[in-house]
């Protein structure tokens, strides 16, 4: 089984020269903290690296330059360095250091983890509906529970996700492993098949119309009884075959030139709309202080010069994209009236042969039947292939039908009911340990339903996610075999409740995942604990000690690769 591990962060600020370097081991990882020593921020830099926007402070996101992450994936070793929007990623195989992406595209960072690292091919459409694979937002929603709202809600704590159509119910089954890879390779694969049985259906049609087209002229052949010299007949015969070839072709380059035109338009114009957007957002924001609040949501934003900057540089981007498009459309217009205007030259030189042809008829009949014979025989092989044609059509269509009854057994009422009772096997125990009454478990789409307030919300929320991640370690699912949780919510508890709080992390000691927790306080588990990273000191998070040995490193590896932060 692959398995996804975190080794080690590292954050960097070169305005304070100092860094950050925190190690992870498989099984129980405890970061010890008081409020304000940076243990949140430490925690949140591990998902904002992989891609995952969610609320940080803005002095952290100031002060942190650089932030890298080492991790692991089944037996290959990964550095990702994040800056600003950049991603860079790395893989070290045989000691050697190989760049793999260096990029400003979050969704070309996400492609390129999701399907050539991960192998999953797990598609979402965006509200431009416009395809994309899984982002690492969508994909970890449920691997942590952030100090802010993720005592509250469930698998909501990154803000990059709402662009996304039915982000929720998508993700929250395919978690579970109820729509799950081989699902949508599933979904895929029938995709293709249809795919290959249109084209074999008009390769099938374009096949019987020339054989069609051949037993006309059999016919008119035959019909008529007239000699002639065979040569220039022959030679007519020739270049009309040659010219109604070309014609096809023409008309086919025109038709694909046409949809190519069209394409442009469209994403021109989705283009426009979005620069114009962004005008409007910068003309709101200029206006507007260092934080504005949504006139939608009511959601507080940081709107610093950087901010608006980072605004102005995308209208100035997307304006780039706008002109080299009207290039592109400008080039692709030209080549549609070249493609025409020679369309209808050889449309002119077709009929003018077939005229002379006509002139020839006295001379068709001797060579109409020497070719007969030939053209019988090639009528013969063309029927033979368009049988051979036929039968791939069938078996496209009994291997689609065999898809889609596996698809079925995806979506049956008894799948549902097996995956619900292996997660309650899992969930149900833990929910007695956090004294939680099961009566309060009701699954939507494999997801806790949160219509309870008071003090078991927070151990209701805290079961759930040890639950889905000890279904996932015994599924094998090694995506999923990672945790971290951000300090679990006191608030309301007993004391008896704070111990259930501290006891269920004997659930979580396997070796066979990773679980990191943030806490305020000791939890009696430090001692059976894998990796215990204590942070000491009021607002001290970063020091000075390993600065210049971090930034040797990162440079080292920059130089590997030639590439520059």
């Amino acid at each position: 089984m692959k398995r996804f591990k975190l080794e080690k962060l590292i954050v960097i600020s070169d305005s304070e020269k100092k860094s950050k370097e925190i190690s992870f081991s498989y099984g129980l990882n405890i970061v010890i903290g008081e409020n304000k020593t940076g243990k949140s921020s430490l925690i949140k830099s591990i998902f904002y690296t992989l891609g995952c926007e969610l609320k940080m402070e803005s002095s952290w996101k100031r002060l942190i330059s650089l932030f890298y992450l080492k991790f692991k994936y089944g037996e290959y070793l990964y550095e990702l360095i994040r800056v600003g929007k950049r991603f860079i990623l790395f893989e070290i195989k045989d000691e050697e250091v190989h760049l793999l992406i260096d990029t400003s595209s979050f969704h070309e960072f996400c492609d390129f983890l999701t399907l050539s690292i991960f192998e999953i091919d797990f598609p979402f459409i965006t509200n431009e509906l416009r395809e994309i694979n899984v982002t690492t937002p969508i994909l970890w929603r449920f691997q942590y529970i952030d100090q802010d709202t993720g005592w509250g809600k469930i698998g909501e704590s990154f803000t990059n996700m709402r662009y996304i159509r039915n982000w929720r119910e998508h993700s929250n089954k395919f978690v579970i492993g109820y729509q799950a890879e081989e699902f949508y390779k599933t979904k895929k694969l029938i995709n293709i098949c249809q795919d290959e049985v249109k084209k074999l259906k008009v390769k099938h049609e374009n096949i019987e119309e020339l054989i069609s087209r051949i037993n006309e002229k059999i016919k008119i052949n035959e019909s008529k009884n007239i000699i002639e010299n065979v040569e220039p007949v022959n030679s007519l015969l020739n270049k009309i075959d040659f010219l109604e070839k070309e014609s096809f072709r023409l008309k086919e380059s025109l038709s694909k030139l046409k949809n190519l035109r069209y394409e442009k338009l469209m994403s021109l114009k989705m283009l426009e709309n979005m620069i114009s957007d962004l005008e409007l957002d910068f003309d709101f924001a200029k206006n507007e202080s260092d934080e504005l609040i949504c006139p939608f949501c009511g959601t507080t934003h940081q709107n610093t010069i950087v901010h608006r900057t980072e605004i102005v540089k995308d209208i100035q981007t997307g304006n780039e994209l706008v002109k080299e498009y009207r290039i592109e459309l400008t080039k692709l217009e030209n080549d549609i009236q070249e493609t025409s205007h020679e369309l209808k030259k050889l449309h002119g030189e077709l009929k003018i042969n077939k005229t002379k042809l006509e002139k020839e008829r006295d001379g068709i009949s001797l060579i109409n039947n020497y070719k007969t014979e030939g053209k019988k025989e090639f009528i013969k092989i063309s029927n033979e292939e368009g049988n051979l044609i036929q039968k791939d059509i069938e078996n496209k269509i009994i291997e689609i039908e065999n898809y889609n009854e596996t698809l079925s057994s995806y979506k049956s009422n008894k799948r549902v009911k097996e995956i619900k009772n292996d997660f309650n096997e899992h969930y149900i125990p833990i929910l007695n340990l956090l004294n939680v009454p099961t009566t309060f478990l009701k699954l939507k789409d494999f997801v806790q339903v949160l219509d309870n307030t008071g003090s078991e919300l927070p151990r209701l929320i805290y079961a759930y996610h040890i639950a889905l991640y000890k279904y996932n370690l015994s599924k094998d699912r090694g995506i999923f075999s990672w945790l971290i949780v951000d300090t679990p919510n006191q608030q309301g508890q007993d004391n008896q409740n704070l111990k259930n709080i501290d006891k269920v992390l004997s659930e979580v000691l396997t070796k066979k995942g990773q679980f990191i927790l943030g806490t305020e306080r000791p939890t009696g588990y430090e001692d059976r604990a894998a990796k215990v990273i204590k942070l000491d000191g009021y607002k001290q998070t970063l020091d000075s000690n390993s600065y210049l040995e971090h930034k040797k490193y990162i440079e080292w590896l920059m130089q590997k690769t030639e590439i520059s932060v």
